[in-house]
């Protein structure tokens, strides 16, 4: 049985002047092969380590004023097990937590928390029966992270990334095999991310933004695909996936606004605005094997599709030559095609343009 606790506090003086210290340090292990180290400078620093289980590891560094770390893992069972963990905050007033659960089944969870700055906030939690891992990197002032895992059958991975200020992200996920990855460069921007699936569910999830953009995406089946590109800032959109193989994916370049949502089987979706501000752009697709490809260029666009069926195409291909195009200023699409295997083709130039395409059997 291997124990190791390794406690650092560090008082500071200068000529004339002491600095009063508040830091607490508390660690609570049980079991064998558990390590933990905790390292703090400053003022009124926090740092609690419970471990209890086989082969935990724990790592606290603290350096600033204010600053709150807790980390608490714990194992059960027979088999493989393995956690880890880590935090590590600069600045003021941080705050960082991670709970980690195992319920072996030849488990490896790891969980890393950075923070840089002001005023930050993350939380993580994990309960798994195989390998997963959560990350969180915070640099800039009133950020916010939280990450949630539980019962993943298989490899699944979350990531959050945020540089800037005013940042707010969220990452669900209950499925095997799955990946959430999150990128905010900027200032106040919100993005949230939730997967649910079988225990191999597969499903991958993919935001990047820059600036003021708020985008949610919702994940419910397996080997579903979602993909976030917003850049140049104020940019809103959701994104909901129900059902097997779909895959779907935004791209928003500065004011605009997006509902996407597909219900069902294979089907996919593409939407990309730019060039303006201030178009938007609602796609549902409600059955099997559909596909979207569409493209607005300029400002106050309007563009609406819905397809009720199976086999259904607007454009010829969703990806490399969308078949629903506004280029230009004001102008509208409404495509609603209900039924199975129908082909629609829009393409719209200049202001002022409306188009109206129903087809049904």
């Amino acid at each position: 049985m291997r124990q190791i606790t390794t406690l650092l506090v560090m008082i500071l003086f200068t000529a004339g002047m002491s600095f009063a210290q508040s830091n607490d340090a508390s660690v609570d292990q049980q079991g064998s092969d558990n390590s933990a180290d905790v390292d703090q400078q400053g003022y009124s620093n926090v740092a609690e380590v419970d471990q209890s289980g086989n082969d935990d590891v724990a790592d606290i560094t603290q350096s600033g004023s204010s600053n709150e770390a807790f980390i608490d893992q714990a194992e059960g069972g027979s088999g493989a097990r393995f956690s880890d963990g880590s935090v590590d905050q600069q600045g003021d007033g941080n705050y960082a937590s991670q709970d980690q659960t195992i319920r072996s089944a030849h488990n490896t969870i790891t969980a890393v928390i950075d923070q840089l700055g002001n005023e930050n906030t993350a939380t993580q939690e994990q309960e798994t029966r195989s390998s997963a891992h959560a990350g969180i990197n915070q640099e800039g002032s009133y950020n916010e992270a939280n990450q949630t895992q539980s019962f993943n059958y298989g490899y699944s991975s979350v990531n959050i990334d945020q540089v800037g200020d005013g940042n707010w992200a969220v990452q669900t996920q209950n499925a095997g095999s799955s990946e959430a990855t999150i990128i905010q460069n900027g200032d106040d921007n919100r993005a949230e991310q939730t997967q649910s699936g079988g225990n191999y569910a597969g499903n991958a999830a993919d935001i990047l933004q820059s600036g003021s953009d708020d985008h949610t995406q919702v994940q419910d089946g397996e080997g579903n695909y979602a993909e976030v590109r917003a850049f140049a800032g104020s940019n809103t959109g959701d994104q909901t996936q129900v059902g097997n193989d779909n895959h779907m994916q935004l791209n928003q370049s500065g004011g605009f606004d997006a509902v996407m949502s597909q219900d069902g089987d294979g089907n996919d979706a593409r939407l990309r605005q730019a060039g303006g501000s201030g178009s938007s752009a609602y796609l549902t697709q409600d059955g099997d094997d559909n596909s979207i490809g569409a493209e607005q260029q300029g400002s106050g666009n309007v563009m609406h599709v819905l397809q009720d069926g199976s086999g259904n195409y607007a454009g010829s291909d969703w990806w490399a030559n969308p078949g629903l195009v506004q280029d230009g200023n004001d102008n509208m699409i409404d495509l609603s095609q209900t039924g199975d295997n129908h082909s629609a083709s829009v393409h719209q130039y200049g202001d002022n343009n409306t188009a109206n395409v129903t087809q049904s059997n």
